[in-house]
This record gives C-alpha cells, sequence and structure tokens, in this order.
C-alpha cells in the first residue's frame, strides 16, 4: 500500500555529519569541535568510509542525501566542495540533497557553487527572532529578519529552502513567531521546522537547570509555548506532515526524513553518525579524534553495531511512523498486537480523540494533533499490546 505524499521507502537515505561549528550554544548535545580550521584530517577519514559503505550503496541505490552538523557550511568553501564531491552520486542521477547552514555563513559565492555541486535543499538554522532569545540559546549571533534571509538566498539560490526554529526559553515570544511564520508563509518559504526547546544531556543548559539557574517551569512553559506555536503554524496553512515539522505544499516535505522515518535503510557516515540496513544498526564514536584514528587503521568507527529483533523493528517503525500525518497501515500493527487488543485500543483513542476517523475508515490509525501532544505515552500503549 502506498500514498502520493509518502510513498513506500525506495532506495535508501544517505546522511554525512559535519561536526564542525563556529561555536557551541548552549542548547545543542551533539559533539561538536568550534575549529573547522582542522577540519583537513576528519575530511580524510570521510572518504575512507565512504569507500567502506561503497557497496551498500551502490545495493542501496542512494535517492536522498542530508549532509547535516554543526555547520557544515561554516568550513572553507574548497573543503566543503571537496565533502559534497565524495558522495556516490550516479552520473546523471539528480537526488534531493539537503545543506545544513547558518545563516551567517551564507555568502553569494557559497550559494552559487553549492548548487552547481548538486545541492538541491538548504536548511538554515535560524532557531530564534528576538536577541534576548538567541543570547539564551548561547548564541553570538545578531537577530535576523527571516524575510530578508529568505530573499536573499533565493538571489543566488534556486532550491528548496528550510528554516528551523526553537520554541521556549527567555525571550521568546509568541506574537513575533506567529508575524514572522505568516510573513515566510506569504514569502514562500518551503519548509520550516519547529521544535520545543529541551533541555539534554551535555550542554550548557542541563548544567544549568542542575545549578537551579533556570526557571523551574521551564519546560511546562514551553511545552504549551510550542502547542500555540504549532496551533498558529497549522492556522495559516501550513501544512503539518510531521510532529515538528511544516511544508507550504505537500509536495515540499523533506523526502530524506520520510524516508527515515518509515523505516527506509540509510547510510550514515561522520563522527557519532547512525545508520540502518536491514535490521543491523550502527552508531559511530562520537570523538572526532577517535573516529579518524579508527578509519586511519582501516577498521570500522563503530561505537555500538546490533542486530535489531522482529518486535525492535516494529517497536521503531510504530513511534516513528505515528509521528506522521498519512498515520500506520492496519496491516502492520493487528498482526503483532491482536484484533482484540487492537479495537479496545481504538475505541478509548477514539472516546479521548486522539486518532481521526476519517482515516480509520480508510485502514489507518492516524493520531490527531490532540494525540500528537501525548504521542510517547499513546504509542506506548499500543507496543505493549504487542504479543508474541
Amino acid at each position: 500500500m502506498s500514498h502520493p505524499i509518502f510513498p513506500d521507502p525506495e532506495g535508501c537515505g544517505f546522511y554525512v555529519q559535519v561536526p564542525f561549528c563556529t561555536e557551541r550554544c548552549d542548547y545543542c548535545s551533539i559533539a561538536v569541535s568550534a575549529r573547522p580550521d582542522r577540519a583537513a584530517p576528519y575530511i580524510r577519514a570521510l572518504g575512507r568510509e565512504v569507500e567502506r559503505t561503497r557497496k551498500h550503496a551502490e545495493a542501496l541505490s542512494p535517492s536522498t542525501f542530508y549532509i547535516g552538523g554543526g555547520t557544515p557550511t561554516s568550513l572553507p568553501l574548497p573543503q566543503l566542495e571537496e565533502i559534497l564531491s565524495l558522495l556516490p552520486i550516479p552520473p546523471g542521477f539528480q537526488p534531493e540533497m539537503t545543506l545544513e547552514a547558518r545563516p551567517e555563513t551564507l555568502s553569494d559565492t557559497l550559494l552559487e557553487r553549492i548548487e552547481k555541486k548538486g545541492v538541491t535543499r538548504l536548511s538554515v538554522g535560524i532557531e530564534a527572532f528576538s536577541l534576548e532569545q538567541m543570547r539564551f540559546l548561547g548564541r553570538k549571533a545578531e537577530a535576523t529578519d527571516p524575510v530578508g534571509i529568505l530573499n536573499r538566498i533565493r538571489s543566488g539560490f534556486s532550491g528548496r529552502v528550510s528554516m528551523d526554529f526553537i520554541v521556549g526559553g527567555d525571550g521568546y515570544d509568541p506574537d513575533l513567531f506567529r508575524k514572522n511564520a505568516g510573513r515566510l508563509y506569504d514569502a514562500g518559504l518551503d519548509h520550516l521546522s519547529v521544535y520545543p526547546l529541551a533541555l539534554e544531556l551535555r550542554t550548557v543548559l542541563k548544567l544549568k537547570e542542575t545549578r537551579g539557574e533556570l526557571d523551574g517551569l521551564l519546560e511546562d512553559t514551553t511545552a504549551h509555548q510550542w502547542r500555540r506555536a504549532t496551533e498558529d503554524l497549522r492556522l495559516m496553512g501550513w501544512h503539518h506532515y510531521e510532529v515538528s515539522n511544516f511544508a507550504h505544499d505537500p509536495d515540499l516535505i523533506c523526502f530524506h526524513n520520510v524516508l527515515v522515518w518509515k523505516g527506509g535503510n540509510y547510510i550514515g557516515i561522520g563522527a557519532g553518525a547512525h545508520q540502518k540496513i536491514g535490521n543491523v544498526r550502527t552508531n559511530n564514536v562520537r570523538s572526532i579524534i577517535s573516529y579518524e584514528q579508527a578509519l586511519e587503521k582501516d577498521r570500522d568507527p563503530f561505537d555500538e553495531k546490533e542486530e535489531l529483533s522482529e518486535t525492535a523493528l516494529w517497536m521503531e517503525y510504530m513511534y516513528t511512523n505515528a509521528r506522521l500525518s498519512y498515520g500506520i497501515p492496519f496491516e502492520h500493527i493487528i498482526p503483532y498486537v491482536g484484533e482484540r487488543g487492537f479495537s479496545s485500543y481504538i475505541a478509548t483513542m477514539l472516546r479521548s480523540g486522539w486518532i481521526d476517523q476519517v482515516s480509520l475508515d480508510k485502514g489507518r490509525l492516524r493520531f490527531t494533533f490532540e494525540g500528537w501532544l501525548w504521542l510517547d505515552e499513546l504509542v506506548g500503549r499500543l507496543v505493549s499490546l504487542r504479543h508474541d
């Protein structure tokens, strides 16, 4: 069973981690280096890992590429072009290729050159609209006009443009968010991602929380602010296709992320990158130096490698697909939980308004917006019905 917006995954995704940035933000838990000038040995290691994964790439035919970070565009342009040249793209094939960036790194020359290298989608981390929120998040850059940034990008880049925003924290203004999101919709921004502020381990904000330096109600306040923000976006006309992701139109979704959420195969290279091929999942070491040393010695840079059971694969599929507005086909649920358990679950969910009746009539389980607010708990109830 397929769908015009969310087709069954074909080919595979290919992810490249570029763990360099101009600074470490206070909310960021990714292992990054603030020394883009020392990227040369890392790029050599990437080249070695590309060769180690080439057989998988040739067998699985990557259909999407995603170069993330860190901030890949913080690298000197020749090094960024070198990374793009490493990608195993068959001649004559134009995949969706996403490159992450920050607005202050986007020069006219860079925009022109990345498009020539095959980048079709730029994902720009704006994060905040106010200077106060930028400083709370640990960003040194000035707050900028997002529509102005979009227009500047469009003057030198013809591909799709996405922007990322964080809801919550000191200086977050819901009215300012709504105003700018509306302006971006009217200006034709293709896609935006909106994430609630999370206090993750190994971050400055988490350390401040443990010291009692943050508002004790920060996460509760953020949850309410995120709900209002997403409701505002839906009312503006943004297509809410995944819990935190919105497209201007249904055909402007991020196909790489959808492929991963729908359980497709994906190759991941770089320090801290994840990979899943069939039922085998691997995580690379987070340390940039350890990653480089492993590949210099012609070893896999894995920190973890596990063979997933059928149950583990199914549970992962349930949690990721529940995040999508398309829903989950009954045939991927009932064989695992049984007719009786599923019917009881459906009845409870309908009474609470957490699932969509129209989708049920079409043989799919789709959570409503209200259901998405409690998603982990609701999916947890469903997978607990699993019987072997």
